[in-house]
């Protein structure tokens, strides 16, 4: 860990607060992945703000990951840069007297775009002044000796860094993935917290990890096999994130970046039909009368981050496929505006196999044994798949 002093005693303008901090990225992404940034303005409006293109354009051009406080407004607003898609915001949340986890009342939320939810996660901290705290607090430096107890989310956001920083290093994994995980890993927990004690109740689950890169108009595609019981049924349901860094082009609008990325399970059949098989449980209408954050729903647009847990994931209701056809791909789609040209882009997915009969994944490795990379046994409870591509 190392830290960085950008802002001086007195005042500083934004603009040469930017100048400062991608100096600092541009010096130090060689060695620097993870970056907390506990530092924030008033954000107005429902666009995202210029500090939060400018922190998605930083990750897109040094391949960094930014974990930044969401703010701490008296009225709840998400703050500036954490309106910045690709980064992940950070909330924080406190125990009450009954040991029940709230949201703690500054802690800033807004919608990018009139759409996306920020925070994306949310991470334990104080709630001094409120009636109902449990007063078990969260113990801070405010030097190298000086224990202190403070309300934030500046507090919280690095706790989320140090859990993103434990992904990257210790399972070898890029950027894209680790904030795949950290947000998927937050959508499974019903406080929206990171909690990496999940990965302990995953006993019989699988997360496969997919990294590469696409080039435009490519489609990339792994084939897997997916064990099929004699019903013609699955024994298992799919979840999945996919995180990848945009580049920002301000002369296009409300587009906001030249391309987008999608994920899909598809079946192969032999007339090339490739229907998905992991299904949305929002209700969409691209119809005339939808409105503008419809539309934006409906076609995912500049939304770099997607995790997708649906209903039949969370009550284990199996996905019917062929039993005498269990051969799919997981596909990686890129579709990009016509006349921008945008280089190679990074990307990280995780796809979370869930068993729904025991032991009804057991075959998965003897299947796949030919796209297997290696196998992560994570504290010997599951199995994290790299798959080549």
């Amino acid at each position: 860990m190392k830290s960085f002093e950008v802002l001086p005693q007195g005042t500083i303008l934004v603009s040469t607060l930017v100048r400062e901090i991608e100096n600092v990225i541009k010096n130090n992404c060689d060695t620097i992945k993870i970056w907390n940034l506990s530092i924030g303005c008033e954000r107005i409006g429902k666009c995202i703000s210029f500090f939060g293109k400018f922190i998605d354009q930083l990750q897109y051009i040094y391949d960094v990951l930014f974990i930044i406080a969401a703010g701490n407004y008296g009225d709840n607003k998400l703050i500036m840069p954490a309106d910045s898609l690709a980064a992940i915001a950070v909330g924080t949340a406190y125990k009450d007297t009954n040991n029940k986890i709230k949201t703690w009342s500054k802690s800033g939320t807004g919608k990018v775009f009139g759409t996306y939810e920020k925070p994306d996660c949310y991470e334990i901290g104080n709630a001094i002044g409120a009636s109902d705290w449990n007063q078990d607090p969260q113990i801070t430096l405010s030097g190298p000796s000086q224990p202190k107890v403070e309300n934030g989310t500046s507090f919280s956001a690095p706790l989320v860094a140090r859990k993103d920083a434990y992904l990257l290093g210790k399972y070898n994994l890029n950027v894209q993935s680790t904030r795949a995980l950290i947000k998927h890993l937050s959508s499974l927990n019903p406080n929206k917290i990171c909690d990496l004690g999940i990965l302990d109740d995953f006993k019989n689950d699988w997360l496969i990890l997919i990294e590469g890169s696409t080039e435009k108009g490519l489609l990339k595609e792994v084939r897997v096999k997916l064990p099929v019981d004699f019903f013609s049924k699955t024994e298992f349901v799919v979840a999945y994130s996919l995180s990848y860094n945009v580049p920002v082009l301000n002369d296009i609008g409300d587009e906001y970046t030249p391309f987008d990325l999608f994920f899909k399970l598809a079946k192969v059949n032999g007339d090339n039909k490739r229907p998905n098989i992991i299904k949305s449980n929002n209700n969409k209408n691209d119809g005339v009368d939808a409105s503008e954050s419809t539309l934006r729903k409906h076609f995912g647009k500049f939304n770099p981050n997607i995790v997708l847990i649906n209903n039949s994931f969370c009550n284990k209701t199996p996905i019917k496929i062929s039993a005498t056809d269990n051969e799919f791909g997981f596909v990686i789609k890129r579709t990009d505006l016509v006349g921008f040209e945008t280089e190679s882009i990074g990307y990280g997915l995780i796809v979370h196999l869930r068993e729904v009969v025991e032991n009804s994944l057991s075959s998965f490795i003897d299947l796949n044994a030919e796209n297997i990379i290696e196998i992560i046994d994570l504290e010997q409870t599951i199995d994290d798949l790299e798959i080549k591509q």
